[in-house]
This record gives C-alpha cells, sequence and structure tokens, in this order.
C-alpha cells in the first residue's frame, strides 16, 4: 500500500497531491544526467587548466567508487528512518560537490568534489525509488518511470553541446555552479511530501549489520577494475585479478539471497538490471570509437548514433508505461531486442554494410533498454514489503553499477590486447562480450516474473 492509500490514492501523475513531486523528480534527475554528460565535455579543459591531466581518470572513477559506498547505505537508510532525510541529505551533499569543483583551485579539489558528487548521487538514487513506493500506487509507477527515462535522454540530446557551449563563453566552472542552485530549490519543493515520510511499519527494518564494510570493499574492488582497465603497463592483469577478488568476496554480501543462481522473483530481477546494463554499456561505448576509427566519421555521426539509442530507450520506456506488452512478455522481448541490436550494431565493422543498418539495429537495442528499465524498477518495488523498498532498490543500482564498471574494465583490456593484432577483430571481441551477456539476460527475463503481474 502507498503512503497515501487512506487518504485515496491519486489516479494520475497531473494530480495535486503528487504533482510537484513528479516534477522535482524529473529536475533532479535530469540535473544529475546533464551533470553526467556535461563533465565528460567539459573534463578535457577542466584537467589543462587545473595542470592536472594525470588525475583525469580518477576525476571519472572517484565518484562511481563513492557512489557504490552510497547506494548500500542508502538503501539501508532508507528502510530505517523513511526516504526524506536520505533524500534530502543527498541533495545537499550532491551540491556540496558541485560547489566543490565550481571553486577548485586544483585537479585534487576536483576528485574530492567528484567524489562528493558520487555520494550524493547514490542517495539521491536510492531515496527516489523509495518515494515511488511509498507515494505512487502501482499502476501510476510504470508511467512515471516512463517519465524519468526522459530526464535521462533530453541531456544526452543537448548537454554535451550546452557544456561545449558554456565552457567556450563564460567557462567550465559555470557548469557545476549554476546546478546547486536548482538542485537546492528541489529540495525545499520537496520537503512538504517527501519529509514526512517515515519509516515502513509492515515489515522488519533493514539489517545494518557489516554492509557499510562489505561496500567499501565492493567500492575498492570496482575502482581497481575502473583503474586496472585503463593501464597499459604490465601490472595490469594483477590489478584486475586483485578487483576481481575483492568483488567476489564482498559483492555477494550485499545482493539479495539467490542473484548468482537467478533465482525466480527479486533475485532475477537484480541479476537482469546487471547484465543489459552491462551489454548495452559495452556497446554504447565502442560504438563511437567504430564509427570514427573503422568507418572514418567524425564526432558528429558518433553523437547522432548515440542519441539515436537515447530516444529509442524512451521510446521503450513510453510503450512500457502504457502497459500495452504483458509483463511475461515484454521481458524475454526486451532482452532479445537488446541481444540482436547490439549483435547488428556491429555490422558496420565491415565496410560494405552501410552504417544506417548500423543504427537501425542501435535504436532495436536501446527500445529493448526502455522496455526493461522501467518495467525491472517496477518489478523491484512491487514484489518488496515497503521496509525493505530501501535495500532492493539499492541491490538492483548496485547491479547496474558493478557490471558495468566490471564489464567496461574486462573488454577494454580485451580490446587493448586485440587491437595490435587486428583493429576489427578488437571491435568484434568487444561486441560478442556484450552479445554473450545479453543473452545471459534473455535466460534469466523470464524468471524475473512471478505470478500475475
Amino acid at each position: 500500500m502507498t503512503e497515501q492509500s487512506t487518504h485515496g490514492a491519486p489516479t494520475s501523475l497531473a494530480d495535486p497531491r503528487v504533482r510537484t513531486t513528479v516534477v522535482v523528480m524529473f529536475a533532479l534527475d535530469f540535473l544529475t544526467a546533464f551533470e553526467l554528460f556535461a563533465v565528460t565535455t567539459a573534463m578535457p579543459t577542466m584537467a589543462r587548466e587545473l595542470h592536472g591531466i594525470e588525475l583525469y581518470g580518477l576525476a571519472f572513477a572517484a565518484p562511481l567508487t563513492m557512489s557504490i559506498f552510497a547506494l548500500t547505505v542508502g538503501g539501508v537508510w532508507n528502510d530505517r528512518s523513511g526516504p526524506g532525510v536520505p533524500l534530502q541529505v543527498g541533495i545537499v551533499v550532491f551540491s556540496a560537490g558541485l560547489l566543490s569543483v565550481g571553486f577548485s583551485p586544483n585537479m585534487w579539489v576536483v576528485v574530492a568534489g567528484r567524489s562528493l558528487q558520487g555520494l550524493g548521487t547514490g542517495l539521491v538514487a536510492v531515496s527516489l525509488y523509495v518515494v515511488v513506493g511509498r507515494l505512487f500506487p502501482g499502476e501510476l509507477q510504470p508511467k512515471l518511470f516512463a517519465v524519468l527515462s526522459a530526464a535521462w535522454v533530453l541531456p544526452g540530446l543537448v548537454g554535451p553541446a550546452l557544456a561545449g557551449f558554456v565552457t567556450a563563453t563564460v567557462g567550465w566552472r559555470w557548469i557545476f555552479l549554476a546546478v546547486p542552485v536548482l538542485a537546492l530549490a528541489g529540495l525545499f519543493a520537496l520537503r512538504p511530501s517527501v519529509g514526512r515520510l517515515r519509516a515502513a511499519v509492515d515489515g522488519p527494518r533493514s539489517a545494518v549489520g557489516r554492509k557499510p564494510l562489505w561496500a567499501v570493499g565492493a567500492a575498492a574492488g570496482v575502482f581497481l577494475f575502473s583503474r586496472g582497465g585503463e593501464r597499459a603497463d604490465a601490472w595490469w592483469p594483477v590489478e584486475l585479478a586483485v578487483a576481481a577478488c575483492i568483488v567476489i568476496v564482498t559483492v555477494p554480501r550485499l545482493m539479495p539471497a539467490g542473484v548468482w543462481r537467478a533465482v525466480r522473483g527479486i533475485p532475477s530481477v537484480v541479476a537482469m538490471r546487471g547484465l543489459i546494463a552491462a551489454a548495452f554499456g559495452i556497446a554504447e561505448v565502442f560504438i563511437p570509437l567504430l564509427l570514427t576509427d573503422a568507418r572514418g566519421f567524425g564526432p558528429a555521426m558518433a553523437g547522432l548514433a548515440l542519441s539515436i539509442g537515447s530516444v529509442a530507450w524512451f521510446c521503450g520506456a513510453w510503450l512500457a508505461g502504457r502497459g500495452k506488452i504483458r509483463v511475461p512478455v515484454r521481458m524475454p522481448v526486451a532482452a532479445a531486442f537488446l541481444t540482436v541490436g547490439i549483435a547488428g550494431a556491429l555490422l558496420p565493422v565491415f565496410q560494405p554494410v552501410p552504417v544506417a543498418v548500423g543504427l537501425v539495429f542501435w535504436a532495436m537495442a536501446g527500445t529493448g533498454m526502455g522496455l526493461a528499465y522501467p518495467t525491472l524498477a517496477v518489478l523491484i518495488l512491487r514484489y518488496s514489503p515497503q521496509s525493505e523498498h530501501g535495500v532492493n532498490s539499492s541491490a538492483l543500482q548496485l547491479s547496474e553499477a558493478i557490471g558495468q564498471s566490471i564489464a567496461f574494465a574486462g573488454t577494454g583490456a580485451l580490446f587493448a590486447a586485440i587491437l595490435a593484432m587486428s583493429p576489427r577483430l578488437g571491435f568484434i571481441a568487444a561486441f560478442a562480450v556484450a552479445v554473450v551477456i545479453g543473452i545471459a539476460a534473455l535466460a534469466v527475463s523470464r524468471r524475473t516474473v512471478v505470478g500475475d503481474v
């Protein structure tokens, strides 16, 4: 039951009781996504101006590492106290990180600020899922997650160009200094509806136990993965092996029992999120490189390809939100679209194949992701008692973050090892890994459904 069940649940996202919450949630996701795309554009300029090019990779690895810790702690915190305080703290920490970067005198401060961003982003991400479960009835949740998908599509279309314009005209610092004003405004707008939400009473509170310690270990493992995949010296296999050992020991302690066996229900939902995120993420990283290096196109074509995938993602999410495809059918279809789309997106590596063919397949993969993502989010809330919305939403997002990090590092190392022999073979190997992961997601997809959903 939702928080508003006793007073009559809202019947649409435009209901006055939840309208402001919907707008602010959209804005928070938009700002988070904009920063993600904008910093990629601005970071080369930042590193040069602050004479810290050697910290370039660390500035990207730090927020991912900290978000893993924040997602874990945030999940337990939400279940024990309700989403109000963790969400507000997350927004404040996220804003503090942005301000630190905006006023940074050197790259070490940038890294510290980016770490705060990661902490804040992790707290906000898991808290928003709990808010959805507490304030919105089940029939509105797919529509809301479809709307939130658009918050990630729009920055992907305009974020890099806008960030480039701001960097070239008034300087990169304003990319980070302007956003906190909007984020903090959202905090005050959310307080009336979210601030009153307390811990759920429909079950036992999530146990803290040693989860924070395991989260530190998992974050360290992911950090080593992200750094090891970038190294070109003889020690990178050792670093990846150490990272793998750490992840194998720590990550199972953060996941629901049965994830590795893809037990039907919550474990399979969590597993599928990590698998599809890893498969799609690998292809998304290598498609721009394929178009520019293997086919000789410029950055504009690479950007167009990613934009096509983003728009297709939103279209898939819109279809999922309308509920026209039943969930037992939707999940295998989504995984099949993703897997076939990734395989087809590789075809332009062969010169006779028109690039347009690859883009059509990439749109297919994006549609599959759009069908799957909001559905998995709804299922994790539907299968979980309110008292476990936090920890299970945390596990869902941890699966994505950890799965992508491992996939990026492993595939990047594989690509680098094969590149010297044959660039084409390197692309084939990278996409083959993504396809294999997609096939695994397809195998798991039917086990995400329990009963009549």
